[in-house]
């Protein structure tokens, strides 16, 4: 992790700044901003995954004006299971959107691949018509997780595993130690994109559809759209989304859900901006031993009332991210006041929006 010193504090990950996900100080209002034209959704209060109790997209137009809806914009207001899929935070994901014609053509033609593998699996994939061989509840299509997960465990799991899955079409997606995890995230994880256009048509139709419904769709500039995905709960684990950390995330985060009442929309007034994105009139200093309890008694829980639950979600802090309390409260670094963390890269909101956009622009 490194610094950047400001009100506002940038955690990098992987050596992939923070700042490049849109998230801005605006010192005259001392609030974050993100640019005109985009859109930040946010989950909260994750149930079973990958399900969450509330959620809020936050629009911002091409006049500057904020807009707050409450689901995930790539659920179609219209569909038949609204209601369930509204808070499901990776349901562009786990849609059923690619064929094994489709998954066959972007692995044949990606340059980087163990050559020894690929020719054998390859060759039994090519034999099948469909994906019923592996997947018999989705014979037609599979969804992008699925596509690369299954790619990525045919490159990086061991030799006894591989060859248990040439025989028996057998294979575990839980991260095994003796898998190669160094290769997945050195070399190979590019192939993402190339499946995430078959998403493309998915996310564009549903989202345009709401932008519609909501009478938002003529104010916002498509062709510079973008897009931010994150969690309202205490992760700061990884770089697909990006996260913010305050003490009063949760206090304001619930200042805007109860705007809805009973709408699915609420428009903001002129320069007025969410509550979550202002931030506090007072700092906090990291880097020593007591900066946890600036957040004690901060956290409300998914009815917006006080709650002994800590603020940080302990198990959203797995084995590889664990350090990120430790690295706050360590006092061997020079201490650092700031109003607010920042940490994650937003790579499944900046792959969203180049889709959308070079879809949009096909479709001229």
């Amino acid at each position: 992790m490194e610094l950047s010193l400001s009100d506002i504090l940038y955690l990098n990950v992987n050596n992939k700044p923070s700042y490049m996900g849109g998230l801005y100080q605006n010192n005259s209002i001392n609030a974050l901003e993100i640019p005109n034209n985009s859109i930040y959704m946010l989950a909260a209060y994750e149930t079973i995954y990958p399900y969450s109790d509330k959620f809020i997209s936050i629009v911002r137009d091409n006049s500057g004006q904020y807009y707050l809806i409450n689901h995930n914009l790539f659920v179609d207001i219209k569909n038949k299971n609204f209601n369930i899929e509204k808070t499901n935070f990776i349901y562009q994901d786990i849609e059923p959107v690619i064929t094994l014609k489709d998954w066959i053509n972007v692995v044949k033609n990606y340059k980087i691949k163990d050559k020894k593998r690929f020719n054998i699996y390859i060759k039994l994939f090519e034999k099948e018509k469909n994906w019923k061989f592996l997947f018999p509840k989705n014979p037609k299509k599979i969804s992008y997780n699925e596509a690369f997960q299954l790619y990525r465990f045919l490159e990086i799991c061991s030799t006894n595993e591989f060859n248990l899955f040439i025989k028996k079409y057998k294979y575990d997606l839980i991260k095994h130690n003796n898998h190669n995890w160094a290769k997945w995230n050195n070399e190979l994880i590019t192939i993402t994109h190339k499946f995430s256009v078959y998403q493309t048509k998915l996310i564009y139709t549903n989202l345009t559809k709401n932008l519609n419904y909501y009478k938002l769709k003529s104010k916002l500039n498509i062709n510079i759209l973008n897009i931010l995905i994150g969690k309202i709960d205490a992760n700061y684990a990884g770089i697909n989304g990006i996260e913010y950390c305050h003490p009063n995330k949760y206090i304001d985060f619930w200042k805007d859900y109860n705007r809805f009442k009973n709408k699915n929309i609420v428009s903001l007034k002129k320069n007025e901006s969410p509550h979550m994105f202002k931030l506090p009139e007072t700092s906090f200093t990291l880097f020593n031993k007591n900066i946890l309890s600036n957040f004690e008694n901060k956290y409300l829980d998914k009815n917006g009332k006080p709650s002994n639950k800590p603020f940080f979600i302990e198990r959203n802090f797995n084995k590889i991210y664990s350090n990120f309390i430790p690295f706050m409260n360590s006092v061997k670094k020079n201490k650092v006041t700031t109003k607010v963390i920042i940490i994650g890269c937003n790579n499944n909101g900046n792959q969203y929006a180049n889709n959308i956009k070079m879809y949009h622009n096909k479709k001229k």
